[in-house]
């Protein structure tokens, strides 16, 4: 590619490597946010959902937490763990997109709706922000 914008001349060869500097520049090592964006809704520990499931279902919450497995197939789902406690979180009901598997092991705050399976909670995924 070099080569090409050589035979191009001076002037254009400034504007391609000023090009390709600022696409680089602009590269970041993946994203941060995913899905809708995490506001007005109060964080509450994972333990708190789980102590009392039934009083949150149906309803929006924040949880933080570490992301410590991920859907292996499709990356549609994962499990958030905070001091020893642990929620699914189903990113199939309201989601249009997935978690890339490179997010395994990273710190995060996930936004949702609760929703109960078989008396256990489950988060309905909404947004997810990497910290």
């Amino acid at each position: 590619m070099l080569d090409m914008l050589l035979i191009m001349g001076s002037g254009k060869l400034t504007v391609g490597l000023a090009m390709v500097v600022l696409a680089v520049a602009s590269c970041e090592p993946g994203e941060r946010r995913f899905g809708e964006i995490l506001a007005g809704v109060t964080v509450i520990p994972v333990r708190a959902l789980i102590g009392d499931a039934a009083s949150h279902a149906g309803k929006k919450v924040q949880l933080e937490g570490r992301i410590v497995d991920v859907c292996p197939v499709s990356g549609c789902w994962f499990v958030l763990e905070d001091s020893g406690a642990a929620v699914l979180v189903d990113l199939k009901e309201n989601a249009s997109w997935t978690l890339p598997h490179r997010v395994k092991g990273m710190p995060a705050v996930v936004q949702g709706v609760v929703r109960l399976r078989d008396g256990e909670p489950v988060l309905a995924g909404r947004g997810v922000e990497l910290r």
